[in-house]
């Protein structure tokens, strides 16, 4: 045993990729766990970017990273006071011209969650299914976060699964407005 634990219940809930004032430094991504146990996050990963040639490893968590039944955890950058993990800079695009992507990647390299926001997917960002990402999120205006409709809901479909949320729940249930741009 190698102590991998790939669950399919952790997912990307929430996301500031686009905060008011500078974004360096105060970026973050928030996990959801909607499963009945735990999950150690060992050796899974967090990456990001704006361009396939730019998809980077933002963090791989370590071994005490442990993710309760019905827990948040936000991985933050440096400004982020509420961050549970803090990292140096996350690859989070604002999605201005073309379609971004945050990943949550498990322990076995397998993508365990995909959310690509903003619109058109140029880039050709591929989904959790392995398609072509056509269902994407929306770009929040400065300040406001992507944010699940439903704490940990996923269909595979992020148009449909994520809204914006004009006041960012970090570490808490999320609060979905839909007065964001909805290019879903």
């Amino acid at each position: 045993d190698d102590g991998c634990a790939p669950s399919t219940d952790v997912k990307i809930n929430e996301v500031l990729a686009n905060p008011d004032g500078a974004d360096g430094g105060n970026e973050w991504i928030e996990l959801y766990n909607a499963g009945a146990d735990e999950v150690s996050l060992a050796d899974w990963k967090i990456q990001g970017g704006t361009r396939p040639s730019t998809l980077s490893e933002d963090h791989v968590f370590g071994a005490e990273t442990i993710l309760a039944p019905g827990g948040f955890l936000v991985i933050g950058e440096s400004g982020v006071a509420s961050a549970d993990v803090w990292v140096d800079a996350l690859s989070l695009g604002n999605a201005g011209e073309n379609a971004d992507i945050v990943q949550l990647v498990n322990c076995d390299g397998d993508v365990a969650d995909t959310l690509v926001y903003g619109s058109p997917n140029e880039d050709e960002w591929i989904d959790d299914s392995g398609a072509l990402a056509t269902s994407l999120g929306p770009v929040a205006p400065s300040g406001q976060t992507i944010a699940r409709r439903v704490d940990g809901l996923d269909s595979d479909s992020a148009g449909e699964d994520f809204g914006s949320a004009i006041i960012p729940t970090p570490g808490e249930t999320n609060e979905v407005s839909d007065e964001g741009d909805d290019d879903g």
